[in-house]
């Protein structure tokens, strides 16, 4: 089912993300992404916390999965992320740059393939699929971002646009139980779940969701 975007919320209702893991040392395996490398070639582990960006934070929870929250509170700057490093980066040209594979506006979630990007990024919706019941990426049902359609708003079709059920009465934003897989031009697959919107005060725009890789088909 494919939503109207939520108006421009000046009173949000809140509904708080608590986030109670300390940061941990970064052991994510071979296949996992690589936030555990010091980046010297000493394999010398790094604070999660030093990951990320001004905009983003990760923490470890283990098995491979991190959580990772997004400032995105801007009404017009992207927050770009990597994938296979969990950095957040500043493209130049973000419509001509493989240099990202995620970015985050309010409840936007775009990826780097189709109409958002040239990095070749598709992803799977799986519904009514549980993050830790997935252990292998799907064979087919993959997307790019497509240029809007049919619809009461005039943003594109991003893959990732119903992470969230709506309510026009609140103005609250609520996760569904949704899991996306996301492949990567050169055959990585991630599972990412969106697990709220909201921070400790209530304050929508601050997207936390879960990911990790999950084996090829």
């Amino acid at each position: 089912m494919r939503h109207r975007g939520p108006a421009h919320q000046t009173s949000p209702v809140r509904r708080p993300i608590t986030i109670t893991i300390a940061f941990a040392v970064a052991s994510l395996g071979a296949c996992a992404p690589d936030l555990g490398s010091g980046g010297d070639g000493d394999g010398e582990d790094v604070m999660l916390g030093d990951v990320g960006g001004p905009n983003v934070e990760h923490f470890e929870e283990g098995d491979g999965t991190v959580l990772s929250t997004i400032d995105a509170t801007s009404e017009t700057d992207w927050v770009y992320l990597t994938l296979a490093d969990g950095k957040q980066v500043v493209p130049e040209d973000p419509d001509d740059d493989t240099g990202w594979d995620l970015a985050f506006l309010r409840f936007h979630i775009k990826l780097n393939g189709g109409v958002s990007g040239p990095a070749g990024l598709t992803a799977a919706v799986l519904e009514d699929t549980v993050f830790d019941d997935l252990d292998v990426a799907p064979n087919d049902g993959y997307e790019a971002d497509e240029a809007d359609g049919d619809d009461d708003d005039e943003d594109p079709e991003y893959v990732l646009r119903d992470w969230y059920a709506y309510n026009v009465m609140t103005h609250v934003l609520t996760p569904q139980t949704v899991l996306y897989v996301i492949k990567t031009a050169d055959g990585q697959h991630y599972k990412v779940s969106v697990d709220g919107y909201y921070d400790d005060a209530g304050s929508s725009g601050h997207l936390s969701f879960r990911w990790g890789t999950v084996d090829a088909p």
